[in-house]
């Protein structure tokens, strides 16, 4: 018998290590993504057209909000997957419980988060960059990170957190979905369904009204990063709680 003791610290971490390596494949689909939202986002988000008898002038707006969108989408998918069960499974390769694994996962989300957020909002000034280059759009009016470094790294950390909150969310729901296979239908109906309720008198559906009003809205970075990561860690530590109540192998 052995009388080394290994640690939960470091038994989550080898697993992290191998989530790492066995879910590689998880950031290429995401540069392909991101590669297809340029695609669509090239033509632009917006225009407005103007003009008199000689001058014609057409205004057009281009920004990440394509690639966001494509990162939040990857970012829910990926982290509902790894609660299915031969995901799950692969951690018994270790000797290791449900914390552990838990722990490994939340790591593992937190780095695609961060990956997540900085490729999405720096694809769009690939995006300028490509159009600038290749498409001719010489008076394209850009803001690159030495004209406003605050705001860009704001928009960097916003990203990043709203990915990791989607992570969060597609975590819980993942988990409960274990429980019962008819979840994974029911949630995302309920979820779609909620966010009409309200919307039929020129108003925001109920669910999107709540988050611009305490989320969306708000003007301190800081205090936005505080109710992010209070909203995940509250959603993390649901899925580790009910978790307990599944099968064991």
């Amino acid at each position: 018998m052995s009388l080394k003791r290994i640690s939960l610290q470091e038994v989550a971490k080898k697993q992290y290590l191998f989530k790492l390596k066995s879910y590689f494949g998880v950031f290429g689909t995401l540069m392909l993504l991101q590669v297809i939202a340029m695609v669509f986002a090239s033509n632009g988000s917006s225009m407005y057209g103007t003009g008199s008898d000689q001058i014609s002038m057409t205004i057009r707006y281009f920004s990440a909000d394509m690639m966001i969108a494509f990162t939040l989408l990857w970012g829910f998918i990926t982290s509902v997957l790894i609660t299915t069960r031969g995901y799950r499974y692969d951690d018994f390769t270790f000797i290791a419980n449900r914390l552990s694994s838990h722990l490994a996962n939340i790591a593992f989300l937190v780095t695609i988060s961060v990956f997540g957020g900085l490729t999405s909002m720096l694809s769009g000034f690939a995006l300028k960059s490509i159009l600038y280059y290749f498409r001719g759009f010489e008076s394209l009016k850009t803001i690159s990170l030495l004209d406003a470094p605050v705001e860009v790294f704001v928009g960097i950390g916003a990203t990043i957190l709203y990915v990791l909150l989607v992570c969060a969310v597609g975590y819980f729901v993942g988990m409960l979905a274990q429980f019962h296979k008819i979840l994974v239908l029911v949630i995302p109906a309920a979820g779609f369904g909620s966010l009409y309720i309200g919307a039929g008198q020129n108003e925001l559906p109920f669910i999107l009204s709540v988050l611009n009003k305490h989320l969306f809205t708000e003007s301190s970075f800081s205090l936005f990063a505080v109710k992010i990561i209070i909203i995940s860690l509250i959603l993390f530590s649901l899925s580790i709680v009910g978790s307990n109540r599944l099968g064991v192998r």
